[in-house]
Protein backbone atom coordinates (compact mmCIF):
# COMPACT_ATOMS: atom_id res chain seq x y z
CA UNK A 1 0.00 0.00 0.00
CA UNK A 2 1.33 3.54 -0.72
CA UNK A 3 2.02 5.38 2.46
CA UNK A 4 2.25 8.53 0.28
CA UNK A 5 -1.33 10.69 0.35
CA UNK A 6 -2.11 12.36 -2.41
CA UNK A 7 -5.54 15.04 -3.30
CA UNK A 8 -8.19 13.95 -4.99
CA UNK A 9 -6.65 16.58 -7.92
CA UNK A 10 -3.58 14.94 -7.62
CA UNK A 11 -4.45 11.64 -8.12
CA UNK A 12 -6.67 12.46 -11.00
CA UNK A 13 -3.66 14.35 -12.89
CA UNK A 14 -1.75 11.56 -12.19
CA UNK A 15 -3.84 9.10 -14.15
CA UNK A 16 -4.41 11.41 -16.48
CA UNK A 17 -8.18 10.08 -17.43
CA UNK A 18 -7.19 6.31 -16.86
CA UNK A 19 -9.33 4.54 -14.79
CA UNK A 20 -9.38 5.44 -11.39
CA UNK A 21 -9.47 1.91 -8.81
CA UNK A 22 -11.60 3.06 -5.68
CA UNK A 23 -8.90 1.82 -3.67
CA UNK A 24 -6.94 4.08 -4.97
CA UNK A 25 -9.63 7.12 -4.58
CA UNK A 26 -9.86 5.47 -0.52
CA UNK A 27 -6.09 6.38 -0.33
CA UNK A 28 -6.72 10.01 -1.00
CA UNK A 29 -6.71 12.92 1.97
CA UNK A 30 -9.86 13.93 1.28
CA UNK A 31 -11.56 10.62 1.98
CA UNK A 32 -9.04 10.33 5.08
CA UNK A 33 -10.13 13.30 6.26
CA UNK A 34 -14.06 12.08 5.89
CA UNK A 35 -13.47 9.09 7.23
CA UNK A 36 -12.13 10.71 10.29
CA UNK A 37 -14.70 13.05 10.71
CA UNK A 38 -17.53 9.78 10.18
CA UNK A 39 -15.72 8.19 13.30
CA UNK A 40 -15.42 11.32 15.43
CA UNK A 41 -19.50 12.11 14.80
CA UNK A 42 -20.11 8.23 15.18
CA UNK A 43 -17.76 8.31 18.09
CA UNK A 44 -16.41 5.13 17.12
CA UNK A 45 -19.43 3.03 17.15
CA UNK A 46 -20.29 0.48 14.70
CA UNK A 47 -23.25 1.99 13.10
CA UNK A 48 -24.99 -1.67 12.65
CA UNK A 49 -24.38 -3.36 15.70
CA UNK A 50 -23.39 -0.32 18.16
CA UNK A 51 -20.65 -2.19 19.23
CA UNK A 52 -17.57 0.70 20.01
CA UNK A 53 -14.33 0.34 18.27
CA UNK A 54 -15.56 -2.02 15.93
CA UNK A 55 -14.83 -0.12 13.01
CA UNK A 56 -10.50 -0.55 12.32
CA UNK A 57 -8.76 3.17 12.65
Amino acid sequence: MNTLKMTLEELLQKQAGKYVAYQMLLQTTEWEEKRELILKRDEHNCQKCGKWATIKQ
